[in-house]
């Protein structure tokens, strides 16, 4: 059997998988990377669409999401990362000489 392309009419589907990318990224270059990034993923595993299972808009929504979860969680780790490195009211150097002039000699 003869399978469609599910890629072979990419103008419109490239526009609809980006306004829903910028509707939960934030419309911009981040949202132009993850769009890239689905259809080059869609490029790769084309062979592995199924036309039962649902139409190619639906399969390219399907990569981005993975792609958006994998944003929303790289921002989360910038976030921590963020947090821990920012020193507290003490660092450790004042830590480390707060405790050398209290040492009894």
């Amino acid at each position: 059997m003869l399978r469609r392309d599910p890629l072979a009419n990419p103008e419109p589907l490239i526009q609809r998988v980006y306004a829903y990318v910028a509707y939960r990224l934030g419309d911009g270059p981040e949202a132009e990377d993850v769009t890239s990034d689905v259809f080059e993923r869609a490029l790769r595993y084309r062979g592995t669409y199924d036309p039962d299972k649902g139409e190619p808009l639906a399969w390219l929504i399907g990569i981005a999401r993975y792609r958006i979860a994998d944003v929303a969680n790289d921002r989360a780790l910038e976030r921590v990362a963020d947090r821990v490195d920012r020193p507290g009211p003490m660092s450790v150097e004042d830590d480390d000489h707060a405790l050398a002039s209290t040492s009894v000699a």
